[in-house]
């Protein structure tokens, strides 16, 4: 509780001014003394073409923008000097690059994987299985890019497609003839 009851006093010291005398001290021990008459800190004085800057007070005790450059001192680097006008942003420079796009046309290949199936379901299984790896392997390599085993894959797939159809068909009519051959026999 000893805490509370200490104090701390803020001290409300200004900045000690400027003198343009080296190693002048007078300025911190009186500054009435320093040999300038007291005058009222500059206020910000905006440009003319150019608006104040919204949604700041003009603050006491800055030098304007603009404000020339104390003698005696070394010439400060590192931002140029602002004269009130807006600074441009920096111009890049973009490196030219060049881009190829090589477009190379894939050649279409048929899918026979639909008609594979359906012939092997509804003419005759034996080839259109078949068919169906002969298609499988025609769409496995059109996907690698190697259009040409592709084409010849379908080929083999189309042809095992016609002999099923073919053979379905046979199968149909024989089914279809054959009570008919029989009955007329009996």
């Amino acid at each position: 509780m000893a805490a509370s009851n200490i104090t701390s006093e803020v001290s409300n010291y200004d900045p000690p001014e400027y003198s343009e005398k080296p190693g002048d001290t007078t300025a911190f021990k009186n500054p009435l003394a320093s040999g300038y008459p007291e005058q009222p800190p500059p206020g910000y004085t905006s440009q003319p073409g150019y608006p104040p800057p919204p949604g700041y007070p003009p603050q006491s005790g800055y030098p304007p923008p603009g404000y020339p450059p104390q003698s005696g001192y070394p010439p400060q680097y590192g931002y140029p000097p602002q004269y009130g006008y807006p600074s441009q942003p920096p111009i890049m420079q973009q490196q030219q690059q060049t881009v190829i796009i090589q477009q190379t046309q894939a050649e279409y290949v048929d899918n026979k994987m639909v008609p594979a199936v359906l012939v092997t379901l509804c003419c005759f299984l034996p080839t259109g299985i078949a068919a169906i790896v002969y298609a499988d392997r025609a769409n496995s390599m059109a996907r690698m890019g190697d259009i040409a085993g592709a084409n010849e894959a379908n080929d083999k797939a189309r042809e095992f497609i016609k002999i099923s159809v073919a053979v379905g068909c046979v199968c149909i009519v024989l089914l279809v003839t054959l009570p008919f051959i029989i009955n007329s026999y009996c």
